[in-house]
């Protein structure tokens, strides 16, 4: 996953934890298998619970099979209202056999495939992105030079394979929002860089393509007002810092 290229709102389980989860926990005996296979189909997820039979053609996880559990039974009350009953229909016997934890693959699986709209909601952004920029960029990225940490350029792509959907995105320190540089992230199987300019964007929902970054929403890198128009580039956060410390000339389009 890119946790560098998500605020922190939006970190891996973030939408949990936007919501209100604090730990998982199972108690055992009292669910199914969970449904850990299943056939190829449309994720099953809705605001109020995805308690459907459908598969997930990322995951193969089966939807709906959550082993007959309540909320009650299943999992503690730290999940948030829909977050929640849809762990439990469709999530409680991989939970129970992951020992209640929330940073198990299997969990999150799960979660990505048949509860993806009630545990990794659509935030709002705290940028009023340009929505309409040039999809090329005058200035050619010169605001950040390629090299050390920094292995490639968020505004051109360059050191990328940006055929194969890889996508030039900040990195940060691990388990910390300190930027370090940029690096290449994979488009995956099935692929994860695929939001355009404005659309929402975060662990579950995927990321965003070439020449953006995901903040809530995608929003396009700039090094100037001529990448952005009709909009302008922001390059300062709503604290008044640098949005990229280590590059404080690259900013986002903005309207």
């Amino acid at each position: 996953m890119k946790l560098s290229s998500i605020s922190p709102s939006t970190s891996l389980f973030g939408s949990f934890l936007a919501v209100g989860l604090v730990t998982v926990t199972a108690m055992v005996g009292a669910c199914g298998d969970g449904g850990t296979t299943g056939s190829t189909g449309t994720t099953s997820a809705t605001s109020t619970g995805s308690t459907g039979t459908s598969g997930s053609t990322g995951t193969g996880m089966t939807c709906g099979t959550g082993g007959g559990g309540t909320e009650l039974e299943c999992l503690t009350t730290n999940f948030d209202p829909f977050c929640g009953p849809c762990m439990a229909a469709n999530c409680c016997g991989v939970v129970q056999k992951a020992g209640g934890s929330a940073s198990d693959d299997g969990v999150i699986a799960c979660a990505k495939s048949c509860c993806v709209m009630e545990c990794y909601p659509p935030q709002t952004s705290d940028y009023n992105f340009e929505c309409a920029p040039p999809k090329n960029s005058p200035s050619n990225g010169a605001c950040v030079a390629v090299g050390g940490a920094n292995q490639c350029n968020p505004v051109t792509n360059q050191g990328c394979n940006t055929a194969a959907g890889e996508v030039c995105d900040r990195q940060n320190t691990p388990g910390t929002m300190d930027q370090i540089g940029y690096k290449c992230y994979p488009n995956g199987n099935p692929p994860v860089n695929i939001h355009e300019v404005c659309q929402p964007c975060n662990d579950g929902l995927g990321y965003c393509t070439a020449g953006l970054s995901c903040f809530a929403q995608c929003g396009k890198f700039c090094c100037a007002d001529s990448d952005c128009s009709p909009g302008t580039c922001q390059k300062l956060d709503p604290s008044n810092n640098p949005i990229f410390p280590v590059t404080p000339g690259l900013g986002l389009c903005v309207k």
